[in-house]
């Protein structure tokens, strides 16, 4: 009996090259005779060696088709992390629904909880008389520009399947040793050493050593913290005038802190969204055993995850640090969880590949919103810590039911 149609999936798979070049030829005489064969696999060279067509398949929908000649193995690669094509968003209520679903899995934002800062500074407004005061909303600024930076460190590890707890304590090393240099060429040296330092640490340990995301960077916030102590045994210090400026400073009566925000934001996009690295975040998060079969380097991914997070917390070290005015070794205990909540709470997916700078930012207001209401209406501060780790449960059980299909 003749089969005109053949699918086939994965049919090299851990057999040795001499039988992958025959199952080739069997495959292309069988098309030469005038067969149909539908062949399904993740080895991008092997799909683009075989096929005539290439259709890119993502969430059980198809989001793309590459002719086979003129295919790259980049090019694959950046239709296969996209949402389907533009020309399917004037196909009626049903595929703007699709297009709807399909960026929410790219970037990790629903467009419908965008509107809850919104919803919380307006309900603050109004319960809570002084919030719109100068002096509440400067420190609600200072906070929030500091734990977004840090978010943002987070987002790039999360995507690579991993996550970060020794933000904190970096945090409050920069801010220490910020408070005991005067001399900025030194503070930057030292600070620039501290993230990549740390960074390299953490990156090789996860990524060379195998050791779990959570037991390296556990051991290494525990180090930073007593070095921190060792560096600014008490809170205190002369911050340089120039961090104080960097903080405090305003234009066009507008903090900085914001251009700070902006200027952290705009890099990370054009890195993760721009570049062939950025490509390579999110394909080791979303499939980390496919993206070393089609050529990424994980392991360096890995490690430049790790440096970028670092870099950004010290960053964030900084920065607090100017705007408080002084160092403090326990400055940053609460950022590691509370960096983790905001990333979580906008869909920024803690096993990996699915996350965006938006969703940080959103995550990261709700959070400032959230804590700063809770000092304001003179709730015991301990509840802050019951809502930041609820949050968190919850964010984490919304990951985990949308992942299964519950």
């Amino acid at each position: 009996m003749r089969t005109d149609i053949l699918l086939i999936e994965e049919p090299t798979r851990g057999i040795d090259v001499g039988t992958k070049v025959e199952i080739y030829r069997l495959l292309r005489d069988f098309a030469n005779q005038g067969g149909a064969v539908l062949l399904v696999a993740s080895d991008l060279i092997e799909v683009m060696g075989l096929c005539d067509r290439i259709l890119v398949v993502r969430a059980g929908q198809i989001v793309a088709e590459v002719d086979a000649e003129s295919a790259t193995e980049k090019s694959v690669l950046e239709r296969s992390l996209r949402s389907g094509s533009d020309d399917n968003r004037s196909r009626g209520a049903s595929s703007v629904l699709l297009q709807i679903q399909m960026e929410q899995l790219r970037t990790g934002i629903s467009p419908y909880t965008v509107s809850v800062p919104v919803l919380l500074f307006a309900a603050l407004a109004l319960a809570a008389p002084n919030f719109l005061d100068g002096q509440n909303l400067s420190n609600l600024s200072g906070q929030v520009t500091a734990l977004l930076l840090v978010t943002l460190g987070q987002l790039v590890v999360c995507l690579v399947a991993g996550i970060d707890l020794s933000v904190g304590s970096v945090v409050g090393l920069a801010s220490c040793i910020a408070a005991t240099q005067s001399d900025p060429l030194v503070l930057i040296v030292l600070a620039l050493a501290l993230g990549l330092g740390v960074g390299l640490v953490n990156g090789c340990g996860v990524a060379l050593a195998g050791i779990h995301p959570l037991i390296m960077t556990l051991s290494s916030m525990t180090f930073l913290q007593g070095l921190a102590l060792l560096v600014l045994p008490i809170p205190g210090g002369g911050v340089p005038p120039f961090l104080l400026r960097a903080a405090k400073a305003t234009i066009l009566d507008m903090p900085v802190s914001l251009i700070w925000c902006a200027a952290a934001m705009t890099l990370l996009a054009v890195l993760l969204h721009r570049t062939r690295l950025g490509l390579h975040i999110f394909a080791v998060g979303a499939n980390g055993s496919n993206a070393r079969l089609n050529g990424v380097r994980s392991r360096r991914v890995t490690v430049i995850a790790y440096v970028l997070c670092s870099l950004l917390s010290v960053a964030a070290g900084l920065y607090l640090s100017g705007h408080v005015s002084s160092g403090d070794p326990t400055m940053g205990q609460a950022f590691a969880l509370d960096s983790i909540t905001a990333a979580a709470l906008e869909g920024v997916r803690l096993t990996g590949g699915v996350g965006s700078i938006l969703g940080c930012v959103t995550g990261t207001l709700t959070l400032g919103f959230v804590t700063n209401g809770i000092n304001l209406l003179g709730i015991s501060p301990f509840l802050r810590l019951a809502v930041t780790g609820t949050l968190l449960l919850v964010a984490i059980c919304l990951q985990r039911r949308s992942t299964i299909g519950l």
